[in-house]
């Protein structure tokens, strides 16, 4: 709508109007037939002769008269906001509310990220050395960052799931107060530009008004040139209708005032100086969600699937998530076409992720512009000790800067990636936290050769040889098998409670394919057997099908971690139906000669963990990795109880007596002095003995040595033998009184001090 102002007839009274009176009246003018009055005023002087002329000149010149009246009009209907229709108000609305829903979700994951790296400052300051705090307990200052992050985790699980607010339709109270914030906001603007262009800087500087005059000039012919005046809310104007019919998005409808206003976000797009051409994708250097959404629901378009709406559209550190509702079908049509999407938003191979939810027609998008896991903290490093194999540490962190917080107990796991896909990154994720735990036993088996690699002074057994791994799990079968008899004797109910007394059994087979039939056989029975007693195998192979891998069970596994791999790998470990659930391993890229990619990266199944995300295990170098070893070396690298030996078998605990790193403490104790195994041979000897308990052998050693070994009991002369590289104690059938006791054999010490020469 627009006014129109006629101009006046010759000889037709002009009617007053209040404008021009008030842009020339400054005095009180004379009323009619009063100059000829005895007491009449002085004649006019200067300034007045001079308003006069102002006031004919305005009144006979009706151009200029109407350009100021329509400069005036154009000003009044702009602070009113008459430009803006209810439906532009309502789109303002609901982006201010997802603003503020981003703004608290990132201040939150700021807050955690914050507090995460704070505990580990925290944990590292009380178990400095020179502390007296125990490492194996949070101290207070720990506790309390722990329980804050606990706090923040919690509020941004509750914001995340509170998004109902963000698409509800736009209630005329809202949209009054929308309205109404744009006039005050509109209002003060322009006050402040008068104020300080015409009184605030002439003040400063007088010949700033040479400025500031022109500019107001400008800006009244300006507003006066405009022809249509819009003389309501309802005269707004409307998104483009080329717009929306390139974007198959249909307009909003207009709404009566007083009526609520629902609003389809991505379908109606405010003006943005980074717009990608009609009927184009490319999604970088879009700087609005609105634009993102839009470009993302044009690409699936473009792929044929069903897009019935596209919401919580998100921008992120490393690109943007959202929402996508589908019509009809299954999240399958997205799924398949993820490689195209890369290719129309052009993105890098395996960084456009859809995750199905429970939702059937929803589904989650992640679309990374750059690498997630540029923003995740580093690796903690943990003191040697400092764990329970119960403790559920940070591991890694998810694509969403979740961390990933699970426990190995009880559990037997799978790793599955191919040639450069990062499967020896994962097991050292996972054998630095079990070496850092005292109540583990960490044996590495790896017919490569390559076992822990820096770590390998970390394990208590490292086994390269075939025949010797099969011995190893034949014996560890057995462990597993016998292990509940001592269930009820020791107190720990129906499942193991590991200690340093009772400690777990863990062993990493790495190529599990390059073991003998027979290792897989035993380590089938260890699966189906070992995990109510903390026997367990975790098992690594660069792929996951029968016919490669054997006859081992991944797919019933209680943890499967897929690094990138084959799509019959995936379907082989997770199910059939996985690829359509989201699970997408063999969209990872492996190590490409320099590029590391998604080496590290991997799909898991299992700890408490059951959605399909790319999550991230913490990565440490090699120097990191040898300083580890070494530092848990030197405290002590927990050893496998005495029964667990015995049930295992002669062989089984031969060879932790000659390969594991009780031999090699053994020769390292040689080299510095202790004699202990050479004087215990040198006795049993003497006596005419060919076996003897501990306890015979302190008596022994004291009545040859009565100051060397005065205070020495009989664990003590046990633990030193073990430690010496003879092993623990084994059945030495009748002595002593004794129908079947436990000690040593002089022909074990004797090959054991053989082998430290």
């Amino acid at each position: 709508m627009s006014t129109t102002i006629s101009t006046p007839t010759a000889g037709a009274e002009e009617p007053k109007d209040p404008a021009a009176v008030d842009l020339t009246k400054t005095t009180t003018d004379p009323a009619d037939g009063d100059d000829d009055q005895g007491d009449a005023e002085p004649s006019p002087g200067v300034g007045s002769s001079l308003k006069e002329r102002i006031t004919e000149r305005f009144a006979a010149d009706g151009a200029l008269r109407e350009h100021l009246l329509r400069a005036r009009a154009h000003t009044w209907s702009w602070i009113q906001t008459a430009d803006l229709t209810d439906e532009q108000l309502a789109l303002a609305v609901v982006a201010e509310r997802q603003q503020q829903h981003r703004q608290r979700e990132s201040a939150l994951r700021q807050e955690i990220s914050a507090l995460s790296t704070q505990i580990i400052t925290a944990k590292r300051i009380e178990t400095a050395p020179g502390r007296d705090n125990d490492e194996r307990r949070d101290g207070p200052e720990v506790t309390a960052l722990r329980g804050r992050r606990e706090l923040a985790v919690a509020q941004l699980e509750e914001h995340q799931l509170s998004t109902e607010h963000l698409m509800e339709p736009v209630g005329p109270g809202e949209l009054s107060r929308a309205r109404w914030s744009r006039k005050a906001g509109r209002a003060g603007a322009l006050a402040a530009a008068v104020v300080g262009g015409e009184v605030l800087l002439p003040l400063q500087d007088p010949r700033l008004l040479l400025l500031t005059l022109p500019a107001a000039a400008v800006a009244l012919w300006r507003a006066g040139s405009l022809k249509d005046v819009p003389t309501g809310p309802e005269a707004g104007g409307q998104p483009s209708a080329a717009l929306a019919a390139d974007a198959h998005w249909p307009l909003p409808t207009q709404g009566t005032v007083g009526e609520t206003v629902t609003v389809a976000v991505a379908g109606t797009l405010p003006a943005d100086p980074k717009m990608p051409p009609s009927g184009t994708f490319p999604i970088a250097g879009v700087s609005s969600p609105q634009w993102a959404g839009e470009c993302i629901r044009r690409a699936l378009v473009k792929e044929g699937v069903p897009v019935a709406d596209l919401f919580d559209v998100q921008q992120q550190p490393w690109g943007w998530t959202c929402s996508v509702r589908i019509s009809e079908g299954t999240p399958a049509a997205i799924i398949k076409a993820a490689g195209n999407m890369e290719t129309l938003l052009d993105l890098d191979q395996g960084r456009f992720i859809p995750t199905p939810t429970k939702r059937r027609a929803v589904i989650d998008l992640k679309v990374a512009e750059k690498d997630p896991f540029a923003f995740v903290p580093g690796p903690p490093r943990r003191a040697p000790h400092s764990l329970s194999i119960k403790d559920k540490p940070v591991l890694g962190y998810g694509m969403d800067g979740r961390p990933l917080q699970m426990s190995l107990y009880g559990v037997q796991g799978a790793v599955v990636a191919g040639s450069g896909g990062g499967k020896s990154a994962v097991i050292r994720t996972f054998a630095e936290y079990l070496t850092a735990c005292r109540d583990t036993v960490v044996v590495a088996l790896d017919p490569s050769g390559v076992g822990l690699g820096p770590l390998a002074d970390a394990a208590a057994l490292t086994l390269t040889s075939k025949d010797e791994i099969e011995t190893f799990l034949r014996g560890m079968h057995q462990v597993s098998l016998r292990r509940p008899e001592l269930l009820s004797k020791v107190g720990m109910g129906t499942e193991w409670k590991p200690s340093e007394r009772w400690p777990a059994l863990v062993a990493i087979g790495d190529e599990w394919p390059q073991v003998t039939d027979g290792a897989k056989e035993s380590g089938v029975g260890i699966q189906l057997t070992g995990r109510k007693v903390c026997t367990q195998l975790l098992i690594a192979s660069q792929f996951a099908t029968q016919d490669y891998i054997g006859s081992a069970i991944i797919s019933n596994l209680s943890l499967q971690i897929l690094g990138p791999c084959r799509q019959p790998d995936v379907t082989a470990t997770f199910g059939g139906g996985a690829i359509d659930e989201g699970w997408l391993p063999h969209r990872l890229v492996p190590k490409q000669a320099d590029e590391l990619n998604d080496v590290s990266k991997f799909y898991l199944r299992g700890g408490g963990y059951s959605e399909p995300i790319i999550w991230k295990g913490n990565w440490y170098d090699d120097q990191t990795c040898e300083e580890l070893a070494a530092e848990r070396a030197a405290a002590g690298v927990p050893q496998l109880d005495e029964e667990a030996l015995r049930f295992g078998g002669r062989e089984f605990a031969d060879l932790f007596a000659r390969r594991g790193t009780a031999a090699k403490a053994a020769k390292r104790a040689a080299a510095t002095g202790d004699r202990l195994l050479a004087d215990v041979v040198t006795v049993l000897r003497a006596a005419g003995l060919d076996r003897a308990r501990t306890e015979t052998l302190a008596r022994l050693l004291q009545d040859q040595d009565p100051t060397g070994y005065a205070a020495l009991t009989g664990d003590e002369v046990g633990r030193r033998l073990r430690a010496a590289g003879a092993g623990g104690t084994v059945k030495i059938g009748a002595v002593d009184g004794l129908a079947n006791a436990n000690g040593y054999r002089l022909g074990d010490l004797t090959e054991a001090l053989d082998s430290t020469v």
